[in-house]
Order: C-alpha cells, then structure tokens, then sequence
C-alpha cells in the first residue's frame, strides 16, 4: 500500500504541481505571509471558539463513528448471516465503488445545492443503509445497506473540506480543517471498536447500528442549523478582484 502511495500520488504530484508563477517571483517571505492575511476568512481562535466549528467537528466525528464502524464489520455480519465469504467480501468491494460515486456526486451537487441540504442527503443514505442491515432482511437487501453506507463515506471528507472553506475563510484554511480533520481520525477509531464491543456483549450488531442511526441523525440537525455560507465563493472573487484595484 505504500509503495502504491508513492507511484500513484507522489509521481504525479513531483512532476507536474507547481506554485504559480507570481509566487514564485515573490522575493520575500513577509510578503507572501501579507498576501496569506489578505485572504478573507476567520482567525484561528475566533474559529475555535464558535459553535459552527464543533458543531461541524462534531457532525463528522459521529459520521465516521457510524459509517466506518460498520463498514469494517460488514463481512462478519454477513456470514454470520450465512452469506458465503466470497459474496460477502464482493459486498465490500462493491462499497468502494460506491465511495468513488459519493465523491464525485457530492461535487456535483454542491455546485448546484446549498452545502447542508447536501450534507444531509449523503447522511441519510447511511441511515437507510443501517436500517437495511438491521432488518435481517436477505437476498440483495444487506448489499445495497452496504451500498449506501459506501456512499456516504465517501462524501464526508469532501463535504468536510468544502464547510471548512465557507464558514472559515481561506486565511487559516489549513490550520482549522486540520484540527476538525484530527477530530475526524479520531472517530474512524472509535466505530470499529464500538461495532466489536457490541457483537462481544449482546452477540449482536443491531444495539450499536440503533446508536449509529441516532448519531447520524444528531448530524443531520447540525447540518440544519449552519445557516448561510459566512464565505461565499462569489464573494472570495469579489475580495480578491477588489484587492489589486485597492493597491493601485
């Protein structure tokens, strides 16, 4: 895996990822720290210490509590339901393929829907899911709850990354995403161990999957709650194109 990681991200990168070429030209590093603080967006303690950060940190500390929880367990749910190993490992597979289609379909509709309402539709997909794997249902119904679950783990980083941009800004983009994306790992831990816990003390999943749905239901009235984008994209360009007329 990580030999993968060097061939398919660190080849690429090293060839063709470049500063552009105004920066480059910069001849000082006090100048482009005064560029950086030009860019709107909230300051790091004025981000930590309003409600929209956690609530967002929060949101996806659950999210990946319920959806990573279960999906590390899915193949022994599946045989213990007597699904053969083999279907039950090609349920998996068919959740990765659904992490790629919740990627590309979060950006698709986040550039044509408000972020929350977003947001939501891509946590009740899992809740579905979960309800699925809970009903004992079989034939494909465990395999699209697996499906659905796949969907939405694979719009929560992206989703993440994107609320980050518009209620903080771009001036400390990087130091708040990467505390809210620590909060995120901390969780991919967490669901795991709470998934085990449950199958070793009720011999069953289902008491943990009825957490999970209230933890991703919890997400979703977060998600309700942000209010408008605080940094608009079009309101970004209008700050940038203003600055160099301002210098002038």
């Amino acid at each position: 895996m990580a030999v993968a990681v060097v061939i398919f991200a660190f080849v690429p990168v090293a060839l063709f990822v470049r500063e552009p070429p105004d920066f480059a030209a910069r001849p000082a590093r006090g100048q482009s720290r005064g560029a950086a603080l030009n860019l709107p967006g909230a300051r790091v303690g004025e981000a930590l210490g309003s409600w929209l950060f956690w609530g967002l940190g929060i949101a996806f500390f659950l999210d990946v509590i319920a959806i990573n929880g279960t999906l590390t367990h899915i193949v022994a749910l599946l045989t213990d339901r007597g699904i053969a190993r083999e279907a039950a490992v090609t349920a998996l597979s068919g959740t990765g393929i659904a992490l790629l289609a919740g990627r590309i379909l979060s950006g698709w509709f986040l550039d044509r829907f408000w972020g929350p309402y977003v947001a939501i539709g891509f946590f009740v997909t899992p809740m579905i899911g979960l309800a699925l794997l809970m009903g004992h249902a079989e034939g494909a119904t465990p395999f699209l709850g697996a499906i659905c679950l796949g969907i939405g783990i694979g719009a929560e980083i992206d989703l993440m990354a994107f609320f980050a941009s518009r209620y903080f800004g771009l001036r400390n983009y990087a130091k708040i995403y990467g505390t809210m994306f620590g909060m995120f790992g901390l969780g991919v831990g967490f669901g795991p161990a709470l998934s085990g816990y449950s199958f070793d003390r009720f011999h069953s999943y289902t008491p943990i999957f009825a957490v999970y749905e209230i933890m991703l239901f919890v997400t979703c009235v977060i998600f309700l709650r942000l209010g408008p984008y605080i940094y608009p994209a079009g309101g970004h360009g209008a700050m940038q194109r203003a600055a160099p007329a301002a210098a002038e």
